[in-house]
């Protein structure tokens, strides 16, 4: 077999030894990798077919190229020049991902010998180098050697490799393999190949059948059975030996097989998890090491379940640590089988039957230890099983069995009380775990029960407590209630030194069938559903100063709100995230507040009004008969089609006898006006009433009041703080200030826009001559008055009173309606005195005659008996268009100017502030002292 052709050998085993050194790497001698994400894989790129000395290649003969990470529809040109007759043409092919593509070998072999093919591969315009060995044999061989070795292999449960000797060189080989396994042919030499074999993890035994076939000549077959097991094949007689846990791991794809173990190891991981094992296992005494499995479904343990044929044994399983859920144990879930001489040590919890060699059993469990195990459950807990089933034995099993009736609540520990918590055995112990807050719990000795003591203000919370014996435990949390059965409050009686206690959503909401007793909250309520008023309430409801979220109310009933009609009181409230909807007179709170107090209470969120006729309120809608709103506070976007609308109330109501009251509040956000409507305020909407007997102080508002485009020039009556009254000097203002801004028709006052006996407010905006006006009034036509800083219309009094920073405009100022930096027109003898202006910019008309009804102090002279006087002008004060002349008596319609320097504390006090309502700010211009929310709660 052997030629004439060794020199040619010898220069191309040279070549092949300088060659192999440059293979698969670029032109340039870069590393190999293609344009960083593809790489060549050299090792498993091959030259296939039978090459034979002078005989034509065929389309057996072609080149494999092996890659990885090709990005998908990567364009390759693949070509070899010739050696030793052999080329590749080129070829264009495309490459996707991690996988082969095969390029056809031409020509044919000059000699016989080793030689390497140079592979040139381009991708992008870069050239690839891989050059691989071939081999040409003689056309004289009559006969395939192939001496691979058919002896069974033990230990294939990793990568294993087989050398042999072929002859001839160039033998292609078929293989073909058990399920889950691999195999490989890698070229040694011209005469020496390896087989590698790889299994995957579910590999137990199975068997490679290797072909070699080389022309017509009869092909060759070798077969090897190969087992991942160290010994063994399965059987009773000859087991499967387990060395490791990969081993162990094994049996579950091989559930009916024989086992033992022949080492102690470590073991992470469950071995059978969701199936049934039906063979056997012998431990052989061995140890198994720190078993840990967490598990979300039932049957936990190292084997899920053994079947009615399976055997466990001399198996020792040490620092377990098993969480399951029911059927829960260190060595199986549910047993059907036999288990004998097993030693269990370490932890295991679970839900319903736990157990410490199996959760439930329905076979045998004889000579086993768990005396060094910890067993926890939530009830049919066993120290060898926590089920015990007919036909079944356990030798020596202790159980722990809670009965149906054992207590999840606990109620009425309104004081010292004694609880039973019976559990089997009789003579198993309780241990407190965790206790809240203001309970105490003790174990009464010798008994299955439990003293439980609140403290003041005790109301509900969780009791976990422990029932044991020996090594088992089952865990319970009881909930524990000062509160009887059945009722909906937390304590208390109703009486005013012991409210009912409100602590959820339900109990709120169950006031509604006793509106005459007295509640406290004491957390804070989302409320879930959509809110029913409470219709008439006469007792005391005590927030807490807690928050009650997401009050959603639809209505269409007049006077609803939170509450209808309201005559006792509301305090310490946070009603946060309103979101009110009503077709008629609505408040938030209260639609009516009849003689009732409502105090320290914050309301934010969102209403929204179709009604057409009146009344809409913050808080009420309607205060009356000397009821009072203090100290509350509103940040709410309203929306609405009626009139009579305020921030805190949309209308207040005298009577003879009582002073209805509304103080120290604040509004915020806004009010938009989708009809034509008139008497909307930040605080007050309409004061009504024949005889005086109400009175708005110490307010701020700072609330935004806009009206939509098709009512723009109709709304009237719109003031920062009030809109309009009915008679004069029903409602005094005394102590109130306006920060926010209005637009609306006519009849406009930062303070009021219809109102009387205005004392000692203020007005405040950003600055003179704002691109957006404080108080803007919109209509053409306008029937009652027009803007004042103060007052649109002042009815008696308006005194000490101060406008600062505002911008006021307005589209027309006839003589009858001009816009005043204090009053615009008075009624009943109304008048200005005492009251000052600066920095301030007043414009109307554009065109004469009009633009010269714009005055700094007052629109019009005093009516009636009313007479103005000691009306002062600080610096800024600007009157857009003005040609007439503006004139400087404290007792005229434009005031008396006076300088910074001029105007001291002694000054204002000389015309009758008082300091201990007004202060001097630091720019040095007057302030007031207490306006607005002085409350105890936060606010957004």
């Amino acid at each position: 077999m052997k030629r004439k052709h060794f020199f040619i050998k010898v220069i191309c085993l040279g070549i092949l030894a300088m060659t192999i050194l440059q293979a698969c790497k670029k032109d340039n001698d870069q590393p190999k990798s293609l344009p960083d994400r593809m790489e060549i894989i050299d090792t498993k790129s091959t030259i296939d077919g039978n090459l034979v000395e002078s005989l034509a290649l065929n389309a057996n003969n072609t080149f494999t190229l092996s890659f990885k990470n090709a990005p998908t529809g990567t364009s390759a040109v693949i070509s070899a020049e010739a050696v030793n007759g052999i080329s590749i043409p080129e070829s264009t092919v495309e490459l996707n991902g991690t996988t082969s593509v095969t390029v056809p070998l031409n020509g044919k072999p000059g000699t016989d010998g080793t030689f390497v093919l140079v592979v040139n591969v381009k991708v992008n315009g870069t050239t690839y180098v891989c050059s691989k060995e071939f081999y040409v044999d003689l056309a004289t061989v009559t006969a395939i050697e192939f001496p691979l070795a058919e002896t069974p292999i033990f230990n294939v449960n990793k990568v294993t490799d087989i050398d042999f000797d072929i002859y001839p060189k160039s033998t292609a080989f078929t293989i073909v393999t058990a399920p889950n396994l691999t195999a490989e042919i890698i070229n040694v030499s011209a005469t020496k190949r390896t087989l590698r074999i790889t299994p995957n993890g579910q590999f137990t035994t199975g068997t490679v059948a290797v072909t070699a076939n080389f022309m017509a000549i009869t092909p060759v077959t070798r077969t090897i059975s190969c087992n991942a097991f160290a010994a063994g094949s399965g059987t009773v007689a000859a087991p499967f030996e387990i060395p490791d846990a990969d081993r162990m791991n094994r049996i579950a794809s091989a559930l009916t097989s024989n086992f033992k173990l022949t080492n102690d190891f470590t073991q992470i991981t469950a071995t059978t998890s969701g199936s049934t094992f039906s063979g056997t296992v012998d431990g052989n005494g061995k140890t198994i090491t720190g078993l840990m499995l967490t598990s979300i479904t039932d049957k936990s343990g190292l084997f899920a379940e053994l079947g009615e044929s399976a055997s466990i044994k001399n198996l020792i399983l040490k620092n377990v640590n098993i969480s399951g859920q029911n059927n829960t144990a260190a060595l199986t879930g549910v047993n059907r089988g036999s288990v004998s001489n097993v030693t269990v040590s370490g932890t295991v919890s679970g839900g319903l039957f736990v157990g410490g060699i199996s959760g439930n059993n329905y076979g045998s469990i004889t000579t086993s230890d768990v005396s060094g195990l910890n067993i926890k459950g939530l009830n049919n807990i066993g120290s060898l099983t926590g089920g015990v089933n007919s036909g079944s034995t356990q030798t020596s099993n202790v159980t722990l069995l809670l009965p149906e009736t054992f207590p999840t609540e606990v109620y009425g520990i309104a004081s010292a009380k004694t609880a039973d918590f019976t559990f089997a055995p009789s003579d198993g112990t309780i241990a407190v775990l965790t206790t809240p807050a203001l309970l105490t719990a003790s174990p009464v000795a010798g008994q299955q029960k439990l003293n439980l003591t609140p403290q003041a203000g005790f109301l509900s919370g969780d009791l976990q407590i422990s029932m044991q014996k020996n090594n088992l435990s089952a865990i319970r949390t009881v909930k524990i209630f000062s509160k009887q059965a059945g009722s909906f409050f937390d304590g208390g009686d109703g009486s005013v030194v012991s409210p009912y206690i409100i602590s959820n959503e339900s109990a709120l909401d169950y006031v509604r069938n006793d509106g005459t007793k007295n509640y406290k909250i004491v957390a804070n309520i989302t409320l879930t559903k959509v809110w029913t008023p409470i219709p008439a309430f006469s007792g005391t409801l005590d927030g807490g100063k807690f928050k009650v979220t997401g009050l959603t109310i639809n209505s269409t009933l007049a006077n609803d709100g939170f509450i209808n009609t309201n005559t006792g009181t509301i305090k310490d409230i946070q009603f946060l995230n309103v979101d009110c909807k009503t077709g008629a007179a609505f408040g938030v709170v209260t639609g009516k507040n009849a003689g009732g107090t409502i105090q320290n209470v914050v309301v934010t969120g969102a209403v929204l009004s179709t009604n057409t006729g009146d009344l809409l309120g913050g808080i009420t809608g309607e205060i009356s008969a000397g009821g009072k709103i203090t100290q509350c506070y509103t940040n709410l976007n309203m929306s609405a089609s009626c009139g009579m609308v305020g921030g805190i109330a949309g209308r207040l109501t005298t009577s003879t006898g009582a002073i209805t009251e509304i103080s120290y509040c604040t509004s915020t956000g806004n009010i938009e006006i989708t009809a034509s409507k008139n008497r909307i305020g930040g605080i007050l909407g309409r004061a009504e009433g024949t005889v005086s007997g109400g009175i708005i102080k110490n307010c701020l508002s700072t609330i935004n009041i806009t009206t939509t485009t098709a009512a723009s020039t109709t709304v009237n009556g719109v003031g920062g703080i009030f809109g309009a009254d009915q008679n004069a000097n029903i409602v005094p203002i005394d102590q109130c200030m306006f920060s926010g801004s209005i637009t609306a028709g006519f009849s406009i006052g930062g303070i009021a826009g219809v109102g009387s006996s205005i004392t000692n407010c203020m007005v405040k905006g950003k600055g003179p001559l704002a691109a957006q006006p404080m108080l803007s009034a919109t209509s053409t036509t306008p029937a009652t008055g027009n803007i004042g800083g103060i007052a649109g219309t002042n009815k008696t009094r308006l005194e000490n009173c101060v406008v600062r920073e505002a911008t006021i405009k307005s589209v027309i100022t006839p003589a009858s309606l001009p816009n005043g930096g204090i009053t615009s027109t008075y009624q009943n003898n109304g008048y200005t005195r005492n009251s000052f202006i600066a920095n301030t910019s007043i414009e109307g008309s554009n065109s004469a005659p009009n633009w010269d009804n714009n005055f700094r102090i007052s629109g019009t002279p005093a009516n009636g008996n009313g007479a103005n006087g000691n009306n002062y002008v600080g610096t800024g004060v600007s009157i857009a268009g003005r040609t007439s002349t503006i004139g400087d008596d404290q007792n005229g319609l434009d005031g008396q100017v006076k300088t910074q320097a001029q105007l001291t504390q002694s000054f204002f006090q000389g015309i009758g502030y008082d300091f201990a309502i007004w202060k001097i700010d630091t720019d040095g211009y007057l302030s007031l002292r207490n306006v607005g929310y002085n409350g105890s709660l936060p606010t957004p």
